[in-house]
Formats: structure tokens, sequence, C-alpha cells
């Protein structure tokens, strides 16, 4: 994902000429955010108009579908904050998740019903890997970021974190285990069965280590062993 924002960076920076060496050079990265938030606020505006015009003539699949763009573009506009700003995480970034993760909500609640049937599986584990993924990353840059800060009480900060890398586990389609053996439909399903799993691991992992960091606050830090 930071790749792909880098990627995304560098055509911005040959559009917007921030390949000029030093003066102006504030001003350069100036412009290029202000591009940036425009290419994002643009692409947010036509969806939205996009979902407006599906939700009016009762397309629950589209509008899905364009819920889960909303999500990918506010994820990415936290992504700009994270891995080309380098910026501290803080209320933009975290809002840009919670919206991105909302958006995502919505797109499932959309498949609960309507025509397409055949699409909905498919589309659902689809937009279920994408919210997994916005609450890892939201989970992750969290936890860095408290992890430096002093003031945060570690007790609070194990129990939130905790509770968003667990919610994580719970977006595993329970559909995963089914599936025609020696199918093209099983072949798809064994390889989603393997990203879930990579990804539970990681939630332990994860888990377990922010547990170990208020052990280490409590045990080592308080009485200094």
């Amino acid at each position: 994902m930071q790749n792909r924002a880098k990627d995304m960076l560098a055509r911005i920076n040959e559009f917007s000429g921030d390949d000029e060496e030093e003066e102006g050079e504030r001003k350069e990265e100036s412009s290029r955010d202000r591009l940036w938030r425009h290419l994002i606020e643009t692409s947010v505006r036509h969806l939205e108009q996009s979902l407006a015009y599906f939700r009016e003539i009762g397309d629950r699949t589209n509008s899905a579908l364009v819920l889960n763009n909303l999500g990918l573009a506010s994820r990415t506009a936290a992504v700009y904050h994270d891995a080309v700003l380098g910026a501290p995480y803080g209320a933009a970034e975290e809002s840009a998740l919670c919206t991105a993760a909302a958006r995502f909500e919505e797109a499932r609640a959309a498949l609960g019903g309507g025509g397409g049937r055949s699409l909905l599986p498919q589309m659902s584990r689809r937009i279920s890997w994408e919210l997994s993924s916005t609450q890892f990353m939201r989970a992750l840059r969290m936890e860095r970021a408290t992890s430096r800060d002093l003031a945060v009480d570690p007790e609070t900060m194990m129990k939130e974190l905790t509770s968003i890398y667990s919610s994580v586990l719970k977006m595993r389609p329970a559909d995963l285990k089914f599936g025609d053996s020696n199918s093209a439909e099983e072949a798809m399903l064994e390889e989603e069965r393997r990203r879930w799993d990579k990804r539970e691991a990681m939630v332990h992992h994860r888990i377990g280590a922010v547990n170990a960091k208020v052990y280490k606050f409590y045990v080592v830090d308080t009485f200094a062993i």
C-alpha cells in the first residue's frame, strides 16, 4: 500500500513540476499536498454522486461497490499522511481511517439482499478483507504512536488496541470453508484462506506485543527489575 502511494506521488511530482531543486522547495511541497487532496476530494465527490444514483434506483450491488471504493479513497488519504508525509499518527489520519471503515461497513450492509446473488459472496468477502485491512492499519499506526506517547495510560492503550485487533479476527468470512473440490472456486477459496490465516497470525502477534509492552511498563519500569 505504501509503495502504491509513493508511485502515485511520483506521478504527482511529474505533473506539478516538483522535480525542481532547491528554490521554492517549501512552496512545491505545499502545491503537491494541495494537488493530492484535490485528487482525493474529486474522487470522493464523483463516487458520492454515483452512490446517490444507485441508491435512488435500489441497486444494492452497485451501491456496495461504490461504498467499497469510497472506503478505499478514504484509506488512501490516510496512507498519504503515513507513507508520503511521514506524519505522526493524529486526528486527520484517525478520521480518514474511521471514515474508510464506516464505508466498508455500509458496503457489507448493502449486500444484505437484492439481486446479483452469484456475485454477492465474492463481493462480500472482498469488502470484509478491505475492512479488516483498514482496521489493522488503524490499530498498527495507533500502537506505534501510543508507544512513543508517555502521556497515554498503558492499560487504556492495551484495552483499546486489543479491541481493534480482535475485531479484525471477527471479519473472517464464514463461507471460506465451502467450495467444490478440484474446482477453480476451491482454488480461489484456498488462496483466500491462506491470506486470512496469515492475517490472523499477525493479529495474534500484535495483541501479544501490546500485552508485553504493558507488562514491561508495570513490571520492568515500575519496579526497575
